[in-house]
């Protein structure tokens, strides 16, 4: 009720155990959750407002500006997503980072400035040329791997803010504490997102992000087993499931 719906103690989330996704011909849902898309915005899009909200929830998080160097690690669909709205919200460098370079080949073409492997490259240095030793602005990790969530550390600008996306697989990551407290940074947590899906649609509506290019495949409801398998390659970002015609 005080429009933090997204930290509700009693939130139903599709798809987050214990509630079902939506792999149904029909599902039920309140009206007021529903929103009615644009003649100009296909149901592809549509679909893709969520991982666009997330982008734009961990965006107004980390307060991303004109002119910012935004540095994003992870280059899958959310932190592609990370880039459209950090581009729109006014970034004007964004730096990707992956282990697997046909993400980070595809990150280019959709617009990152600099694409780092850090399994092969120092992430630090590679920052550090291109920033002129400054840093990010804002670095938001969407990976979830415990040495990326690390590295946001080294690689932010003094007095910059690091925004946390990504959910690891251990609850407590060894933080540097004292870099915290001498770089004076802000470290952010980023819980899905509330109140963006006017947004999402607006910006779709307008041209200003493009989100059907990062789908790399459809398949039907009938053929979901083999689209999960598809899904698993690590080289893949993102994949559909069409329902009905």
């Amino acid at each position: 009720m005080e429009g933090d719906y997204h930290l509700c103690e009693d939130v139903r989330f599709m798809a987050t155990p214990p509630h079902d996704g939506s792999f149904s011909e029909y599902v039920s849902w309140p009206a007021d959750f529903a929103y009615k898309l644009p003649t100009t915005v296909s149901t592809t899009e549509g679909a893709l407002c969520e991982p666009l909200s997330v982008g734009i929830h961990a965006c107004r998080r980390g307060n991303v500006g004109t002119g910012d160097t935004v540095l994003v690690t992870g280059a899958g669909p959310i932190g592609l997503m990370m880039l459209e709205a950090a581009r729109a919200a006014g970034a004007t460098d964004i730096i990707l980072t992956d282990i697997v370079d046909e993400k980070l080949a595809f990150a280019r073409e959709r617009g990152a400035d600099l694409a780092v492997n850090v399994a092969d490259d120092d992430l630090e240095a590679a920052v550090t040329r291109y920033t002129d030793d400054g840093g990010a602005d804002v670095v938001i990790e969407a990976s979830g791997a415990v040495s990326s969530i690390q590295s946001t550390l080294e690689v932010v600008h003094r007095g910059g803010t690091v925004v946390l996306v990504g959910l690891a697989n251990e609850a407590t990551v060894p933080f540097d504490v004292l870099d915290i407290i001498d770089n004076e940074l802000d470290v952010l947590g980023s819980f899905r997102y509330k109140n963006t899906y006017s947004a999402a649609i607006d910006l779709l509506s307008d041209g200003a992000v493009d989100v059907e290019g990062i789908v790399e495949f459809e398949s039907t409801l009938a053929d979901i087993d083999d689209a999960f398998e598809r899904a698993m390659d690590p080289s893949v970002v993102k994949g559909l499931i069409t329902v009905g015609e």
